[in-house]
């Protein structure tokens, strides 16, 4: 852990947010970018990257609460079933 304070902490999470879409923006530029829902509430986020010749899950990731609770893999096969 760091002794930073609030303020830092959320500095620092939002550069690297921002750094992170960077990248994805500029290399994997027709990406999308998907909200997962879970009965109304907004648990996650899914980016992917469709191609003629294949598609591409990109990121994946879920609010700490719903983390490791079995979300990510019925999620994957969904967009698996319904894009691939």
């Amino acid at each position: 852990m760091t002794d930073w304070s609030e303020a830092q902490k959320a500095a620092f999470l939002d550069m690297q947010f921002q750094a992170q879409r960077a990248h994805h923006i500029r290399h994997y530029p027709e990406a999308e970018w998907l909200v997962v829902n879970r009965a109304g509430q907004d648990i996650g986020r899914l980016y992917i990257e469709r191609r003629p010749s294949q598609h591409r899950i990109i990121d994946i990731a879920f609010l700490p609460a719903y983390r490791r609770n079995g979300y990510g893999s019925p999620c994957c096969a969904t967009w698996s079933r319904r894009y691939g």
